[in-house]
C-alpha cells in the first residue's frame, strides 16, 4: 500500500481534553516556567551566577493574587516562538532554537507543554512579551483559549525602553533599579504572564502559594543553584532560598543503596539496566524532625534524577505500606534513574512514571530500602530506650536505698529511745542484729559478779 503521508490535524477539543490533567496548582505552573527561563539561559550559554529570574505577584488590596509572572534576561525572537512556543508535544520543544538544534544542550523542559498549558487552563488570559534583536512580540491566550501573536506588537521596531513600558516594568520601580545592569547588558528580556489566575480564593493564598513553590520537585533545585527572586507588587526583591534540614541525631550519614541490575517481580525478571553508566543509586536522608503535617511536607518524597533535572516524585506514602512508618515522615531522598528517561518511561509533566512493570519494580525497590531504614531506626530507638530504662531503674533502685537507710535508722532511733540501757547513742555503735555495745558491756559485767552475792546471808571468804 502506498500511502502519501500527512501531517495530522488536530481539533481544540483534544486541547481541553488534555489540558484538564494540566489544570495542575499554581507552584507547579510557577515552576514549569521557571524550567522554561533556565532552559533558555543554558542555551544561551550564560553562565549559572548570571541566570536571573524574577517571580512578581501583583498582589490587589483584599489580599488577592491578580497577576503572576515570571521575568528572564534572554528574550525570544519570533522565529523562535514559531519553531517551539506554538508546538505542541513536540518532545524536544526546550530544545529547538533559532539555529535549529545546532546545540546539543540538556533541558530541563520536557514536551513543551508543561508552560503553555498552565497559560492555558489556569488564568482568563496570558500572554509571553518577549524583547529581542530591537524587536518587541506579544503572543498569548485569549479568554477562549486562542493562541496567537498581538497584531500590534509582532515584530516590532522598538527601542528597550519604550519595550519595558508596553511590558509593564516601572522604571521608578525597585525592581527595575536592581536589575538595570542587567537588562540593559543583555539588551533582551521575557515577560511570561498570567491575569485573574484562577482557584485563588483565600486572602492567606500568597504564603501558601510561596511555601508550596520552594519544595515543589520540580522548582527546589533550581531555586538552590540559580539565583530566583521573589517580588511583590514591584517592590524589593527577595531571593528564594531552600530550607536546610539538619539530620536527625544519630543519623548525619545519608543511607545509600544500588539497584540490582535484574529484579524478580510477580515471577517475572525485569532488566533494571545494561551499563554501569545507567546504574540505578538511591540516597536516602533523615530531618531531625518529622516533614509529614509541617510546611515542609513536600520534601517527604524520593526526587527521580534524569540527566538533568527531576524526572518524576514521589511521595514515600506513596510507596507502599511501613511496619515502621512513623520513622518514615523523618526520611527523603534522591534516586538516578537516568535509565527510566532514555527508555521513555518519563510522563508529559515530568510528575509520575508511566505504568509498566519496571516502574512497579523500581517502586517496589525503592519501598524496601525505605523499609529497612525505617527498621534500623525503630531497632535503634528500641536500644535507646533500654539504655535509658536501665539507667533510670538504677538511679531509681540507688535513690531508694538512701531512702530505705535514712528513714529506717531514725525509725529505730525512735522505737529504742529511753528503753533501759538500749538506748542507741549513734549508728556507729549499733548491731543491726539488735545487740547494742552498751548491752554488750552490761553482760559482761554481769558476768563477773555472778556468785559474789546470793540471798540475804553474807558469807564468808574462806581465805
Amino acid at each position: 500500500m502506498n500511502i502519501q503521508v500527512e501531517k495530522h490535524v488536530i481539533d481544540e477539543a483534544v486541547l481541553d481534553l488534555i489540558g484538564k490533567a494540566f489544570r495542575f496548582d499554581h507552584a507547579k505552573g510557577i515552576a514549569e516556567w521557571i524550567k522554561n527561563s533556565i532552559d533558555a539561559y543554558n542555551l544561551a550559554n550564560t553562565p549559572d551566577d548570571d541566570q536571573v529570574v524574577i517571580i512578581n505577584l501583583g498582589i490587589a488590596e483584599n489580599k488577592h493574587i491578580r497577576t503572576i509572572e515570571v521575568i528572564d534576561f534572554v528574550g525570544m525572537t519570533k522565529s523562535k516562538i514559531d519553531q517551539a512556543f506554538k508546538r505542541w508535544f513536540d518532545p524536544r520543544a526546550a530544545q529547538l532554537s533559532d539555529e535549529a538544534l545546532k546545540k546539543e544542550v540538556k533541558t530541563l523542559g520536557g514536551h513543551g507543554n508543561g508552560g503553555k498549558f498552565y497559560m492555558r487552563e489556569m488564568f482568563k488570559t496570558s500572554q509571553i512579551i518577549t524583547y529581542k534583536n530591537g524587536k518587541l512580540n506579544v503572543f498569548g491566550f485569549n479568554q477562549n483559549k486562542q493562541y496567537g501573536f498581538d497584531s500590534e506588537f509582532t515584530n516590532k521596531d522598538i527601542s528597550i525602553e519604550e519595550a519595558c513600558h508596553i511590558a509593564g516594568l516601572n522604571m521608578n520601580s525597585s525592581l527595575f533599579n536592581q536589575f538595570k545592569p542587567i537588562l540593559f547588558s543583555k539588551n533582551a528580556f521575557s515577560i511570561v504572564k498570567g491575569e485573574s489566575p484562577k482557584h485563588i480564593y483565600k486572602t492567606n493564598y500568597l504564603n501558601s502559594l510561596v511555601d508550596n513553590l520552594i519544595v515543589h520537585p520540580q522548582a527546589r533545585r533550581i531555586i538552590q543553584r540559580k539565583n530566583i527572586y521573589l517580588v511583590i507588587n514591584n517592590l524589593i526583591p527577595q531571593k528564594l532560598v531552600i530550607p536546610q534540614l539538619p539530620p536527625k541525631e544519630g543519623y548525619e550519614k545519608p543511607f545509600e543503596f544500588v539497584c540490582p541490575d535484574e529484579i524478580v517481580s510477580a515471577n517475572e525478571r525485569i532488566r533494571m539496566y545494561n551499563t554501569e553508566s545507567d546504574k540505578i543509586k538511591l540516597v536516602l536522608f533523615t530531618s531531625h524532625e518529622p516533614l509529614k503535617g509541617t510546611k515542609y511536607r513536600g520534601l517527604n518524597s524520593i526526587d527521580f534524577l534524569g540527566d538533568v533535572g527531576v524526572i518524576a516524585n514521589y511521595d514515600i506514602s506513596e510507596l507502599g505500606f511501613f511496619s515502621s512508618f512513623i520513622y518514615s515522615e523523618f526520611l527523603y531522598g534522591e534516586c538516578y534513574a537516568q535509565v527510566m528517561e532514555s527508555e521513555d518511561y518519563v510522563t508529559n509533566d515530568r510528575e509520575k512514571f508511566e505504568e509498566s512493570d519496571k516502574t512497579k519494580a523500581l517502586l517496589n525497590w525503592i519501598q524496601q530500602c525505605v523499609s529497612e531504614v525505617c527498621n534500623n531506626m525503630e531497632e535503634s530507638a528500641k536500644k535507646d530506650k533500654v539504655r535509658i530504662n536501665l539507667k533510670q531503674t538504677s538511679l531509681f533502685n540507688e535513690l531508694l536505698n538512701k531512702w530505705k537507710n535514712r528513714f529506717l535508722q531514725k525509725l529505730i532511733r525512735e522505737s529504742l529511745a529511753g528503753v533501759g540501757n538500749f538506748g542507741v547513742e549513734g549508728q556507729d555503735n549499733f548491731d543491726w542484729n539488735g545487740t547494742s555495745e552498751n548491752k554488750k558491756k552490761d553482760t559482761a559485767s554481769k558476768a563477773k559478779t555472778v556468785g559474789d552475792k546470793g540471798g540475804s546471808t553474807t558469807k564468808k571468804n574462806n581465805s
